[in-house]
């Protein structure tokens, strides 16, 4: 590239290439990087999971992979994980005996306040209660 011009030339390129490649995958439902992103939350729910960690892992700005998270899938990072990590701590409580508090821990909530917060907001009920009314006999 020999002037300002030639960059300015390549760079729209880049952008109808990128926004083409967008187009094609969002006509396949999710974009890949939606399924890397929920592979990753996934793969790293029990830690402390920021955007920005799983911004980086799939090679994306955090601002942009918010957006495209809440434009696929209609929630947010936060949501997305907090909801991976109900779901993982459902199944603890159905198929484990361990206490409430340390199946929060297992999902990766420490502090098991924030967790029956967290859980009765995505379930409606409180863990134990929602162990008591699911609990095979």
């Amino acid at each position: 590239m020999e002037s300002l011009r030639d960059v300015i030339d390549w760079l729209e390129l880049l952008r109808q290439d990128l926004t083409a490649f967008f187009d094609r995958e969002s006509e396949k439902g999710y974009p890949k990087v939606i399924r890397a992103v929920q592979d990753w939350i996934a793969a790293h729910y029990r830690e402390n999971a920021s955007l920005q960690e799983a911004a980086a892992a799939v090679g994306f700005n955090p601002s942009y992979l918010s957006t495209l998270l809440k434009k696929y899938t209609g929630k947010s990072y936060t949501e997305s994980l907090a909801e991976y990590r109900i779901e993982q701590a459902k199944q603890l409580l159905l198929l484990t005996n361990e206490k409430v508090y340390a199946v929060g821990q297992m999902v990766g909530y420490e502090d098991k306040y924030y967790f029956n917060r967290i859980f009765k907001r995505v379930t409606g009920m409180s863990p134990g209660e929602f162990k008591n009314q699911n609990r095979k006999e």
